[in-house]
C-alpha cells in the first residue's frame, strides 16, 4: 500500500452497522451500561509517542504507547449515536475483559513518522493490554495485518501522535467492515441547521484532495483487509446506508499541530 499523508478519516462502517461521530462526555460512563451495551462500542485512545517492536515471530509485535492519555473515548454503532469516555484503568480492567474476553479485537493505528511527519497507518489484531498508570504507558501484543509503510523494518519503529481506533467485534455469521479514507486536508464548518435525527447542531465536513483509494478493514473475528477505489466506495454507499446514515471518527493534525 502507498504512504498517505496528513489526515486520516476513519469512516468506521460495516455492511449492517456503523460507528458514530466521535465526541466526548465528562468522566467515566460505564456504571449504567449492560454487557450487551458495551459490545456495541468502538474505542479511541491517543498517545504522544509509541513504539512498535517486532518479536521473533513473523508479523508479531509489541505495541507500546508512551504518554498515553488517561481517557478512552467511545462511540456506538449506528443507528445509535451515543458517545462517552472511560478512564483508562476502567477500560483495561473492566471493559476489555467484558467485551473482548472471548475474542480479541482488530484496530486501526494512525501515526506520524518522526523524521518526516508523514501520516502512516497499520491494521492490527491486538491483545493482552497492560497499563502502567504511574508512568502513562500502555502496551499490547499486536499482529500486523496490513500497513501503509513501504518497508516493514526488523528494528523497532518509533512513531509520534499515535491514535488507535479499536473496532467492535461482530460475532455473527455476517462479515462487517470499516473503511478508512485519507486526504490532504479536512475542514469542519458549523451550519445554521440542526440534525434531523438528534437535534444537535449540524456541521459540514469537507475532505480536500482525498486519496483515490479507500482501505477496507474487517471487524474481528475476520482478519480480512483490501483496497477499493473511491468510485467503488461511492457506488456502494447508498446500498450500505439505505437504512441509516453512517457515523465516523476524524483523526488528524490541527492548524496548531496538535492531534485531534
Amino acid at each position: 500500500m502507498r504512504a498517505y499523508k496528513s489526515v486520516l478519516l476513519s469512516t468506521l462502517i460495516s455492511f449492517f452497522i456503523a460507528t458514530a461521530l466521535l465526541s466526548c462526555s465528562d468522566g467515566d460512563s460505564t456504571t449504567s451500561q449492560t454487557h450487551q451495551d458495551l459490545t456495541n462500542r468502538i474505542h479511541v485512545l491517543t498517545s504522544g509517542t509509541a513504539i512498535l517492536t517486532p518479536t521473533t515471530e513473523q508479523d508479531q509485535y509489541v505495541l507500546t504507547f508512551n504518554k498515553v492519555l488517561p481517557d478512552v473515548a467511545w462511540y456506538t454503532d449506528r443507528p445509535s449515536r451515543d458517545t462517552g469516555v472511560y478512564l483508562m484503568e476502567t477500560f483495561i480492567l473492566s471493559v476489555w475483559p467484558a467485551v473482548y474476553g472471548n475474542e480479541n479485537p482488530n484496530a486501526v493505528l494512525q501515526f506520524n513518522m518522526p523524521s518526516t511527519q508523514v501520516t502512516e497507518g497499520c491494521f492490527l489484531h491486538v491483545s493482552n493490554p497492560k497499563y502502567d498508570a504511574v508512568n502513562d504507558i500502555l502496551t499490547f501484543d499486536a499482529t500486523l495485518l496490513q500497513s501503509t509503510l513501504d518497508n516493514e523494518s526488523a528494528a523497532p519503529l518509533k512513531i509520534d501522535n499515535a491514535v488507535m481506533t479499536i473496532l467492535n467485534n461482530i460475532l455473527t455469521e455476517q462479515r462487517a467492515s470499516s473503511y478508512v479514507q485519507y486526504c490532504q486536508k479536512a475542514t469542519v464548518k458549523s451550519t445554521s441547521t440542526t440534525s434531523s435525527t438528534s437535534g444537535d447542531k449540524a456541521y459540514t465536513l469537507t475532505l480536500h484532495q482525498p486519496d483515490s483509494e479507500v482501505f477496507q478493514a474487517d471487524h474481528a473475528p475476520s482478519r480480512y483487509s483490501s483496497v477499493i477505489s473511491d468510485d467503488s466506495f461511492m457506488e456502494i454507499w447508498d446500498n450500505i446506508f439505505a437504512d441509516s446514515l453512517p457515523n465516523a471518527s476524524l483523526v488528524g493534525n490541527s492548524d496548531s499541530n496538535t492531534t485531534i
